[in-house]
């Protein structure tokens, strides 16, 4: 679910078996949701994800099936209209984490399948093309799912990430917008790893 420049919300959902990815959306502000679930795109590995960037466009981000790539397709213009899919990044485990940050560019995070390498991206503007791929995981640390990401008060993004032993790390921008502290550990407790693709319940 994602919220629209003009406030209206908006919901993407994977049809059952992964045949396609459905949206639905508010017709006004608080108001009440389009009647049917409309067709937003093709056949799908797992859910997608969706945010908004500083230029108020949304972002939808989804898996193809059986993990074979990872695409982004974004609206045209603030709260209306859609461009094409276009590819994001290779092999992914699950549809890239997404992040706003503090000067409006999105940032993806991306886990490969068996969870050893992890990848990020960066839009080069609000709403712009987005900065080649590069390495954001820890050498010789497997994890269990792709992690979630989210800004604090500050601006920064703060990435957290679970381990295939149930260990969370996490990574914080150094400043808003802009570089990366190294990993650490977030405690001591071990949590209960979920892998990429499986429910949760």
């Amino acid at each position: 679910m994602a919220v629209n420049a003009d406030g209206r919300l908006e919901v993407f959902a994977l049809e059952p078996g992964g045949s396609g990815i459905r949206h639905r959306w508010q017709e006004g502000p608080g108001g009440a949701w389009t009647p049917a679930w409309h067709r937003f795109g093709t056949a799908a590995g797992t859910a997608p994800r969706a945010a908004r960037d500083g230029g108020g466009r949304l972002t939808v981000t989804a898996v193809g099936p059986s993990g074979a790539g990872t695409f982004a397709r974004r609206q045209t213009v603030p709260s209306g209209g859609w461009d094409e899919w276009l590819p994001l990044f290779g092999w992914s485990a699950a549809a890239p984490a997404l992040a706003v940050n503090a000067d409006g560019r999105l940032e993806a995070f991306s886990l490969a399948p068996g969870g050893a390498r992890l990848v990020h991206r960066w839009q080069t503007g609000p709403g712009g093309p987005w900065d080649p791929a590069r390495e954001f995981g820890e050498p010789g640390l497997r994890l269990a799912a792709t992690p979630t990401a989210a800004v604090d008060a500050t601006g920064r993004i703060h990435v957290l990430a679970v381990t295939v032993d149930g260990l969370v790390r996490t990574r914080v921008q150094e400043r808003p917008s802009g570089g990366w502290r190294p990993w650490s550990a977030f405690g001591d407790r071990p949590v209960a790893p979920l892998v990429s693709g499986t429910p949760s319940g």
